[in-house]
């Protein structure tokens, strides 16, 4: 059967179509509509991965009736629930956030935590059925309200064929092994694929680069998408902020808890600049 495959892509900013030319459509070229985006508000890139060195955690206190399908990283949970509330202050809508996983285990780790800190998430029906085919606890699924507009949260296989302006990667893996599970694997190309095509203006990665640079066995795939990434100053050790008031001040804030205290702080730089806002407030 003759399949078609794209040319020109109506969705991507050009920074991140061109990861979808690199690792998958050569030949694809960007519609003139998605030239000119705006920059994503509050960060020094559009593209960014947030490298870090937490070690995975395991499955057996999460309540997963098999233990070897769901992996759990607190950490990159912690600092993926932050990013969004950091993205909400430089105003963008809670809808328009979209955090993936491959993994269900992380996914409703995500949703307790997002509940932990009072902002809104949801997830979609498919991912609601294979949570509950895992064992994950009934009451828990019962509290999603699936007609709420909120952050989205839901795995990889289940968001294809979807997009959202933001997208935030939780990779999970992260252990000294190398071992990447099925991210490791030869049909891994499909989700990463997913992955780097989802986004129209911001796309996010929380993972630990040495864990998928050298993973055992050697992955050619995450080699050549971490490759490109590092090529164009894109792989950070946390968020790499940039003030909107001030675009010279710039520095990755690298863990949950930094991040946290800098969106208590309203996720500005603290200068006292009396400047005056777009929602009409002077600049404390």
């Amino acid at each position: 059967i003759a399949h078609a495959v794209l040319e020109t892509q109506h969705r991507m900013r050009p920074d991140i179509s061109s990861i979808a030319r690199h690792m998958t459509y050569p030949e694809l070229r960007d519609h003139e509509s998605v030239a000119g985006r705006e920059n994503v508000k509050g960060l020094a890139a559009n593209v960014c991965f947030i490298n870090h060195s937490e070690p995975e955690n395991g499955e057996a206190d999460y309540g997963m009736a098999f233990k070897s399908l769901s992996k759990v990283n607190e950490f990159e949970a912690d600092m993926a629930v932050q990013v969004a509330q950091f993205l909400l202050l430089q105003g963008y809508r809670t809808d328009s956030i979209v955090v993936l996983t491959p993994y269900l285990g992380q996914l409703k780790v995500l949703n307790e935590k997002f509940k932990k800190h009072r902002i809104t998430a949801t997830v979609g029906e498919r991912d609601v059925d294979d949570l509950l085919n895992i064992g994950v606890d009934q009451p828990w699924l019962q509290q999603i309200d699936h007609s709420a507009t909120g952050v989205r949260t839901c795995t990889i296989d289940n968001y294809q064929g979807e997009e959202a302006d933001l997208i935030i990667t939780t990779l999970v893996r992260s252990n000294q092994k190398g071992q990447l599970g099925f991210l490791g694997k030869a049909d891994a190309e499909q989700r990463v694929n997913v992955l780097c095509t989802r986004a129209r203006l911001g796309m996010i990665f929380i993972g630990n680069v040495e864990c998928f640079q050298n993973a055992s066995p050697r992955s050619q795939l995450w080699i050549r998408l971490l490759g490109l990434l590092r090529e164009r100053g894109e792989i950070f050790d946390g968020l790499p902020i940039k003030c909107q008031m001030h675009e010279e001040l710039c520095q990755p804030v690298g863990t949950p808890m930094a991040l946290r205290q800098w969106c208590a702080q309203g996720a500005g730089c603290g200068r006292k600049c009396g400047k005056l806002l777009d929602c009409g407030h002077v600049c404390p």
